[in-house]
């Protein structure tokens, strides 16, 4: 906060821009005896599995679905959120899917291979038939129903 409010005040009065120095914002860091780095909270390889077998179908298969695609294919949000029907491929011993818009304006292909997984996908899939009507891969999930 003292560093934004420094900032802008060498800004406005001064016409500094302290952005340039770029020892400075580490300096800072150093010197505040409070200052914590935030670091990101990272699933574990067993924790994920453990989730993916041990959590309740009818509550979590969709976040099943969401945490396998998001692993499998790297994904970001915006990129999950995009997917529709049209990208998914099923095959007998596999799911691949194509990333079609990304963050690098480039199309992306990952496959599923893992025989659990793809089972969890076709069941999230032929439930997501049954009452949805748009093209949207993911859709609100409630009570072990998707909802259009």
């Amino acid at each position: 906060t003292i560093y934004s409010v420094l900032k802008k005040t060498l800004n406005v009065k001064q016409n500094v821009d302290i952005a340039k120095f770029l020892k400075f914002v580490p300096y800072l860091k150093n010197k505040c005896i409070d200052y914590r780095p935030k670091k990101s909270k990272v699933l574990t390889k067993t924790e994920i599995e453990k989730f993916v077998q041990e959590a309740l179908e009818k509550k979590f298969l969709l976040m099943k679905i969401i945490l396998i695609m998001g692993i499998y294919g790297a994904c970001r949000r915006v990129e999950l959120l995009k997917l529709t029907i049209n990208d998914i491929e099923e095959k007998s011993s596999a799911v691949i899917v194509k990333i079609q818009n990304s963050k690098t304006h480039s199309q992306r292909t990952f496959v599923i291979s893992n025989p659990i997984h793809i089972q969890l996908c076709r069941k999230y899939y032929i439930l997501r038939s049954a009452y949805i009507t748009n093209l949207r891969l993911f859709n609100k999930y409630v009570n072990g129903k998707c909802v259009n």
